[in-house]
């Protein structure tokens, strides 16, 4: 198998809408949303887990995987070496041909235990994803619709929507997951990614 390299559309977005939220003061009398992965995943490059296969909501067999995300301190990137052959340092093909095919809408719950403010969590992620976009065509995420309805992120069968929301973390040194499914063996003109939730 290819080795794992993710065009990470949600990196960006993970930082945009974590550098408040990490600063911001707790408020422990609202409940917390929890997410952990699964027993069964996977780590096969560090901080990459292999989910499984699962049917996709039109019956295809797709994959899944988790990235996590952590946390450098004094708000550092790591040293990591980066794609090989993908012509930039911000992305880098899980495989070839493994894209998005059409625009993709997500939803965005900017509820949160942190006292960050929703409004301004909102903001943050459609700038990171604007500024994201700016280096890539064509446009792949569509303008996003922000709910107050509970979201989760698909760690053992994709559901067909693309997810942001805040949780708590096991691991308190991480900032954010970001789960992918989609069809990355088989021809190439046949692959695609198909869901992201973070």
């Amino acid at each position: 198998m290819n080795k794992i390299k993710f065009a990470s559309i949600i990196t960006a977005v993970a930082l945009a809408t974590s550098i408040g939220a990490v600063a911001a003061k707790p408020d422990e009398k609202e409940p917390k949303q929890h997410f952990r992965l699964p027993e069964n995943a996977v780590e096969i490059e560090p901080n990459v887990f292999a989910l499984g296969t699962a049917r996709d909501t039109d019956g295809s067999l797709v994959e899944g995987y988790a990235f996590v995300h952590p946390k450098y301190e004094n708000g550092k990137y790591g040293k990591g070496s980066g794609p090989k052959g993908g012509g930039t340092t911000c992305y880098a093909f899980l495989a070839s041909g493994a894209k998005w095919k059409s625009v993709e809408p997500y939803l965005f719950n900017p509820a949160n235990t942190d006292n960050f403010d929703e409004a301004t969590a909102a903001l943050q992620l459609a700038a990171g994803i604007t500024e994201w976009e700016k280096n890539v065509s064509p446009d792949i995420i569509s303008a996003g619709t922000v709910t107050s309805d509970p979201l989760s992120a698909e760690s053992v069968t994709p559901d067909g929507l693309n997810e942001v929301f805040f949780a708590q973390l096991d691991d308190t040194s991480t900032i954010a997951v970001t789960i992918t499914w989609g069809v990355f063996g088989g021809p190439p003109q046949n692959r695609k990614l198909v869901e992201w939730d973070m």
